[in-house]
């Protein structure tokens, strides 16, 4: 598999709000950069990032790189 997946929950309350992206795979792409296919991705805000499982910091979005096949899961972190 050649994609990427991006699952983004703008509310986490209601989890039929998802929407689900096949994105293309660029091996210099890192997670920050497919973060911004999210429509609810801001820099400026917080929000929780998994990636295959695993819970990426934000001071490593853009340092995470990713491998063919990868997915991700984006929510804002509530407060």
């Amino acid at each position: 598999m050649n994609k990427i997946t991006l699952v983004t929950t703008p509310n986490p309350f209601n989890h039929s709000s998802k929407t689900i992206k096949k994105l293309n795979y660029n091996s210099v792409a890192t997670l920050e950069g497919y973060l911004k296919e999210s429509p609810i991705y801001d820099p400026k805000e917080h929000f929780l990032v998994v990636v295959n499982g695993k819970i990426v910091p934000k001071d490593q979005y853009g340092v995470t790189s990713l491998n063919k096949g990868s997915f991700i899961s984006i929510v804002p972190r509530i407060s």
